[in-house]
């Protein structure tokens, strides 16, 4: 990754599998899936399913359009409130302190959002995973099934220094 202008946002698999049973290190699954109607819209399908039948070991599962979305709008995917947002990496064992990797598996741009997300609210400290599953999947990294794992609460709060 030399090439690029940040490689601090992105981490190559071998790395985030050299650094899974780091506790300062938190990886998220941010996998949605828009299923286009015949009759109009689409409908937002969080990849919880897909999670469950596959993910990185002691993945969590972001439902972005509900973990880190203000569901209280008519849109989809709206800007959560501040609060809201950090209560809900608190859940997820994020502090402001935890290296935070996201990713989904059928498109990149969950991952980017949760990470862009993150960035919005001050932590800086979150990189999306080169590759996505489908690399990790490839490549027959440590993987999981099941439910996410249970994690200590954050201690996250937002820091707008911008």
């Amino acid at each position: 990754m030399a090439d690029f202008v940040h490689p601090q946002f992105l981490v190559e698999t071998d790395w985030l599998e050299q650094n899974l049973s780091n506790p300062d290190i938190v990886v998220l699954d941010c996998t949605v899936h828009l299923r286009t109607q015949a009759n109009g819209p689409y409908t937002v399908v969080p990849g919880r399913e897909d999670y469950e039948k596959g993910h990185i070991k002691g993945a969590q599962f972001c439902d972005v359009s509900r973990d880190v979305s203000d569901t209280s709008q008519k849109l989809n995917f709206m800007l959560p409130k501040a609060d809201e947002f950090a209560a809900s990496l608190r859940r997820f064992g994020i502090s402001n302190k935890t290296r935070v990797v996201t990713y989904s598996t059928a498109n990149p741009w969950w991952a980017t959002r949760v990470w862009w997300l993150l960035r919005a609210f001050g932590h800086d400290n979150a990189a999306v995973l080169n590759g996505g599953w489908q690399k990790w999947a490839k490549e027959a990294r440590l993987s999981e099934t099941g439910p996410s794992p249970t994690r200590s609460a954050g201690t996250f709060s937002v820091q707008f220094t911008r």
